[in-house]
């Protein structure tokens, strides 16, 4: 417990400093963000260490893996980002590419089966690409700071929108939750 508040304050430091975007007035940030329960729910996973430009490499290999293993997926492909380039070296980077499963199949190694049992979160859609979700993770911390909610664990990002050769990265949709107290 102690280690993901650190890894919740690290965040909110590190991200505060790392993206300068443009600022929200309160009534917009309000309207943007939503604290919602969730459910808990089961999911399959590869963690992986390094940098993000191997991301796309570890969803192929999280897919092959599932089929190989007859494994079948009940939602949309979501990463989890335990600390962030601000903490660490690239090279040091930890993150899981996953997506939810039922909670019958075990899977075999290389993949894992872990539950997010974070039920409290604060929402937020980003809508644009990847490499910017950023500016609106740091938004939701300035949020998060200014309305006196506590980080209780890693983010998370929901991939809404999956790219195809043909798909306009301006219009693709993430959701952030970032868990809280």
């Amino acid at each position: 417990m102690r280690r993901i508040l650190l890894i919740g304050i690290c965040l909110i430091l590190s991200f505060g400093r790392l993206y300068s975007g443009p600022q929200q007035t309160s009534e917009e940030a309000e309207e943007a963000y939503l604290i919602k329960e969730v459910n808990p729910f089961y999911y399959c996973c590869l963690q992986k260490k390094g940098p993000y430009s191997l991301m796309e490499k570890a969803i192929g290999e999280l897919w092959l893996h599932m089929q190989k293993q007859g494994i079948h997926p009940t939602g949309t492909l979501f990463g989890i980002y335990i600390n962030s380039p601000q903490m660490v070296e690239e090279a040091a980077l930890e993150w899981l590419v996953a997506i939810p499963i039922s909670d019958l199949p075990e899977p075999k190694a290389p993949l894992e089966k872990r539950k997010w049992s974070f039920q409290r979160v604060v929402s937020g859609i980003h809508t644009g690409p990847y490499d910017k979700v950023g500016e609106t993770i740091e938004k939701m911390m300035n949020w998060l700071m200014k309305n006196g909610h506590a980080i209780a664990g890693p983010i998370l990002e929901r991939y809404l929108t999956i790219p195809t050769p043909d798909s306009d990265p301006t219009q693709y949709k993430t959701e952030i939750w970032i868990p809280i107290r």
